[in-house]
């Protein structure tokens, strides 16, 4: 009597079959503009973090552009000039992020952040090229922001009201 035997994959684990999409965070990041050419300058900064259908936390905040809102932006956005006229300019927001590239890169456009933590993927005037190169972008913020002790939501929160790096110098001098 001759048995046949077969060689089969071992069974999958659970492993095998990757993390679910409800287990992985997204951070959802959008700026609003005076326009699109290269003088267009921030007028506000929105973040949304994400998990499994349930929001984590947010980030929302007008910026003053230090220009001129166009009209048809204006109608396009809702933002007026009058309305970002005593908000923060973006030196001053977000600090927990905006402390970190401020002699890194020339502006905080997509197109140099992208080049400057060298995202796989380069912007380009479509969508998702755009939302690609946004999440290297965020990878190399937050590699930044853990470096620096930030490795949770509250540790993000607390770490955007900390001083500036000049100040946090300066105590340093005078003690």
């Amino acid at each position: 009597m001759t048995i046949a035997r077969t060689t089969s994959a071992q069974q999958p684990s659970l492993e095998d079959l990757g993390t679910p999409l409800a287990e992985v965070t997204f951070c959802v990041v959008d700026l609003e503009t005076t326009g699109s050419g290269p003088e267009a300058a921030i007028t506000e900064f929105g973040a949304v973090k994400v998990r499994g259908g349930e929001v984590l936390g947010e980030f929302g905040t007008l910026v003053n552009p230090q220009t001129h809102i166009p009209a048809l932006i204006a109608m396009l956005t809702g933002i007026t000039n009058q309305m970002v006229a005593q908000s923060p300019i973006l030196g001053e927001v977000p600090p927990g992020f905006q402390t970190l590239l401020t002699d890194d890169v020339p502006n905080c456009k997509l197109e140099p952040l992208a080049r400057h933590f060298r995202a796989a993927t380069q912007p380009n005037p479509r969508a998702l090229s755009d939302a690609r190169a946004t999440v290297d972008v965020l990878h190399g913020l937050l590699e930044r922001v853990g470096n620096l002790g930030v490795l949770t939501l509250e540790d993000l929160k607390e770490f955007e009201h900390r001083v500036s790096p000049q100040r946090r110098a300066k105590r340093v001098w005078a003690q």
